[in-house]
């Protein structure tokens, strides 16, 4: 029973195929009959049960990129037969019988298959598998069409499952080969159904398998919501950038990593790590491999043109990346005792320089500070020595030592003490001036100053100093 309804089926869309031309031929009926069955029973003949099954049940190719092969068979199968419904852009009706289409590797089995689609609709394919098609690229006028690109690569995914709803797949296939002519030929099908009117496509029904193919091939191009965010990250630093969209998942390759940072992707969490060997700026790009490849055609002379689709422009979405390597020094200069700041102190900077240089002198300026921006990168540690310093202070040559943290000031504070003078009081001067200011002398050398306090002033009696004048002989 079940090959008496495949010859049923096979048979009758090759008599209707036929018929046209053995009437212009003027061929008796009984001879189309003989022909037509011939015909069918041949390609049946052709195809044992496992044969078909492989073909009419094939595995899509699972990659994440595509790379369509040289040379391919194309099969296809007249049981499957849909009829289809529509206007050429000129207005002139379409009604004619179409098969899906299959293409695999030549000498590779049909179990391997992968989906292709007609190009030219009025064009034959003579037998139910091809062989000696040789890949070409796309004509111009598909080429450009990315709806098209996209439809013939993701529809796959957004059709129901060929194991489980072979029917619902296969309305999926149809619906993506009607929208293939119409931008390769602009031909519209507005309906289309099995040859024995078992399985209808309403007009209603093709629209809303559209519009979900249509809203998949929207989704598909939706970014994460940090989609061109510019991060600036300092060395050592992580950010964890959390997508809003939902979408981050189906990124699943790096295009580039121009900044050189580490990453890692959890769900819809990206999380960046800058390092000493990133870069100072750069993109870190993600995009979607899935179908990524070059659509292409498959060609033979005097057979029908087939394309195969994938994605030549993948979705893909970018973080702008800003590393601080690098960390700045600020020297400042300060009095001891009153914290003033002292101005034109030079210092001496060693070290690996962002610059290259080995060294550097600086000055403080006015206020008493002087700064160096990106001296060195994270890490880095100097060397700070005082090369000289104004009146009346006393030059500290005692080395510092500091290490650069990148995106951050480091800052150092150099104290220095005044040159102090000094004063000596001793006992002849002191007796000077018990003799010769209070009038009187000193009755001998045993008298003792030990004990007498002193009260030292500038002539404005400000700057004042106490000290007890000790039993030496003098006092400084």
């Amino acid at each position: 029973m079940k090959n008496l309804q495949q010859i049923k089926r096979s048979f009758y869309p090759v008599w209707q195929k036929s018929k046209g031309y053995f009437r212009k031929q003027k061929v008796s009926a009984w001879a189309m009959m003989i022909f037509v069955l011939a015909q069918s029973l041949v390609s049946l003949l052709a195809f044992s049960p496992v044969k078909v099954s492989a073909v009419s049940k094939p595995a899509p190719r699972a990659n994440w990129g595509v790379n369509y092969p040289q040379d391919v068979t194309v099969e296809y199968h007249n049981h499957e037969l849909w009829r289809f419904y529509g206007t050429w852009a000129d207005g002139t009706p379409y009604d004619r019988y179409d098969a899906p289409i299959y293409i695999y590797a030549t000498g590779d089995s049909p179990a391997n298959s992968a989906a292709a689609f007609c190009i030219e609709p009025m064009m034959p394919i003579d037998n139910y598998v091809t062989s000696g098609y040789v890949k070409n690229p796309l004509p111009a006028l598909l080429q450009g069409n990315r709806r098209n690109g996209l439809m013939t690569a993701l529809w796959v995914d957004i059709a129901p499952k060929r194991d489980t709803d072979p029917v619902g797949h296969e309305k999926y296939k149809m619906v993506v080969q009607s929208e293939v002519w119409k931008a390769a030929k602009g031909l519209s099908i507005e309906k289309f159904e099995r040859v024995d009117g078992s399985i209808k496509v309403s007009n209603a029904e093709y629209k809303a398998i559209l519009k979900v193919i249509d809203d998949a091939i929207t989704n598909y191009d939706k970014k994460p919501s940090f989609n061109e965010q510019t991060i600036t990250l300092k060395v050592g630093e992580s950010i964890t950038l959390t997508d809003t969209n939902g979408v981050l998942g189906g990124y699943d390759t790096v295009r580039d990593n121009g900044a050189n940072v580490d990453y890692s992707k959890s769900g819809n969490t990206l999380t960046i790590t800058a390092k000493k060997s990133s870069n100072e700026n750069g993109q870190l790009r993600f995009y979607k491999s899935r179908m990524s490849g070059t659509p292409v055609t498959y060609q033979k002379a005097t057979q029908q043109t087939v394309m195969a689709g994938a994605i030549n422009d993948p979705a893909i979405f970018a973080v702008n990346l800003k590393i601080q390597k690098s960390g700045d020094l600020k020297i400042k200069k300060v009095d001891e005792e009153s914290r003033t700041a002292v101005p034109n102190t030079k210092f001496k900077v060693e070290g690996n320089l962002l610059d290259g240089s080995q060294s550097k002198e600086v000055t403080t300026g006015s206020n008493g500070e002087v700064t160096l921006n990106d001296i060195a990168i994270d890490g880095e540690e100097l060397t700070i020595t005082e090369l000289s310093v104004p009146a009346p202070y006393v030059l500290d040559s005692t080395p510092h030592k500091v290490k650069i943290k990148a995106g951050e000031t480091v800052s150092i504070t150099a104290e220095n003490n005044r040159q102090k003078g000094r004063i000596r009081v001793d006992k002849e001067l002191l007796q000077n001036l018990v003799t010769n200011g209070g009038g009187k002398t000193l009755p001998n050398s045993n008298y003792s100053f030990k004990g007498i306090k002193f009260d030292l002033s500038d002539k404005n009696k400000s700057n004042q100093a106490k000290f007890k004048r000790s039993a030496a002989l003098h006092h400084e």
